[in-house]
């Protein structure tokens, strides 16, 4: 099994849906040297429910109206170049475990800088970064809209 991939995804519309993946060295190297960020997502959905009355979307009168999905289930996700819907990967953590050291390789788009602060601290508060390397990639991102930083520490 692959490296521990983990993904800030955002869409065109501001929205944010986090995801964790196994990624084969394949899988990483699409999006690391490939250029491979987008991503399409595969869902089955029960229905759709109306945005001004709430009520099934096939019992309500409105028309031209926002539809919201109910009954929403993941199917899969895969790698894209370019994808239609405008979903992307901002950031990729890389955690890798090696002869009782812990690497982390966060690689950081310039798409995804607005709210990289806020992805370093949920993943130091969800215990996925130590809280030396989450120091360690804020500073290298405090001056910097993309990049990539390394770190590795030894594990107690």
């Amino acid at each position: 099994m692959g490296p521990l991939f983990r993904a800030q995804m955002v869409d065109g519309t501001e929205g944010e849906i986090q995801g964790e993946m196994q990624l084969t060295e394949k899988g990483l190297r699409l999006i690391t040297k490939r250029g491979y960020r987008g991503l399409s997502a595969e869902f089955d959905i029960d229905g759709y429910t109306c945005s001004v009355c709430n009520q099934d979307y096939e019992e309500c009168s409105h028309e031209n109206v926002a539809l919201i999905p109910k009954g929403l289930t993941g199917r899969a996700v895969g790698l894209v170049p370019n994808p239609a819907a405008g979903t992307y990967v901002a950031d990729v953590l890389v955690i890798r475990t090696k002869r009782k050291r812990r690497h982390y390789r966060w690689i950081g788009y310039a798409s995804g800088a607005g709210t990289r602060s806020r992805r370093i601290q949920d993943k130091l508060e969800s215990g996925h970064l130590s809280s030396v390397a989450a120091t360690v990639i804020s500073k290298y991102f405090l001056a910097r809209k993309s990049g990539e930083c390394r770190y590795s520490e030894r594990i107690q």
